[in-house]
């Protein structure tokens, strides 16, 4: 993500959710300055993803990376600007720092990640790859 967005900021909940496999190098805690706003603070997210959503309202951020459903619809209705993981691994391919998507997407698969069928398929017509 780093070659395709740059120096990346979590929230704390996010941080401490992903230990010592955060890449420290290019991935900055960001603390927010003011409360969770009511209507984030009120929906049915997890931590990481109400500090996400309140840290890209509070500094105007360009990019949002979220996957989950409720938090992308949540974030979407603020006027936010979000991409899921596949649409990073898409832009990387775009950028031409990846040549295939098939392989990152399959690897997520089989870390646990869930792309749902539809996505996957989506991603590799968009990436101009064979299904």
């Amino acid at each position: 993500m780093h070659d395709v967005y740059g120096d990346v900021l979590v929230p704390p909940a996010v941080a401490r959710e992903l230990g010592d496999s955060l890449p420290r190098s290019w991935v900055t805690e960001h603390r927010l300055a003011s409360p969770i706003p009511a209507r984030v603070r009120a929906a049915r997210l997890d931590p990481g993803e109400r500090e996400a959503i309140a840290i890209a309202i509070e500094l105007r951020a360009r990019r949002l990376v979220l996957d989950d459903e409720p938090a992308r619809r949540l974030a979407l209705a603020l006027g936010l600007p979000v991409i899921g993981t596949v649409g990073v691994v898409l832009t990387a391919k775009r950028l031409s720092l990846l040549t295939e998507v098939r392989p990152i997407l399959d690897a997520l698969l089989g870390s646990g990640f869930r792309i749902g069928r539809e996505v996957y398929e989506q991603a590799l017509v968009d990436a101009g790859e064979p299904l």
